[in-house]
């Protein structure tokens, strides 16, 4: 009897060792999206648009140039815009907390296309004080705030 019962269950062991087990499977879907997105090189910092000391003597325009770098992602268009200034009357102007001084201000490269935060785009601005526009002003400091607002 046991050898009947050892014989069975080596039987039922071989039979079930030739008996396939189903597999199943899933799939896993993986995504990402990159944005649209746009910034400064030093995000939050003051560029200094210095014209220096204004001679009343002088028959020339004051100038002044800065460079500020800026990025987007591959392929994104963006552009920068500037508001009026804080003294704005028609168009932006310096001011010692009485008078006034116009000037111009002009961006160039202030739009382009991105192609990575590794590849940075430079902007130019320009500013000009018109000889006839300081050549009258009071002494004095004069100052103004222009906000640069980057958008993608």
């Amino acid at each position: 009897m046991k050898t009947k019962l050892l014989i069975s269950a080596v039987a039922l062991g071989l039979g079930m060792a030739g008996v396939a087990h189903a597999t199943d499977t899933n799939t896993l879907a993986v995504s990402a999206t990159v944005l649209n997105a746009c910034g400064f090189e030093f995000p939050g910092a003051t560029h200094n648009l210095a014209f220096g000391n204004l001679d009343p003597t002088s028959t020339a325009d004051a100038t002044a140039t800065v460079n500020i770098k800026y990025w987007c992602t591959v392929g994104t268009a963006a552009s920068i815009l500037p508001d009026g200034g804080l003294h704005n009357s028609g168009g932006p102007r310096l001011s010692n907390g009485t008078n006034f001084i116009p000037y111009a201000l002009t961006l160039t490269g202030n739009t382009g296309t991105g192609a990575g935060k590794m590849s940075m785009l430079t902007m130019t601005a320009t500013g000009t004080i018109a000889n006839s526009n300081y050549v009258n002003a009071p002494v004095g400091s004069y100052t103004d705030t222009v906000v640069l607002t980057l958008t993608p």
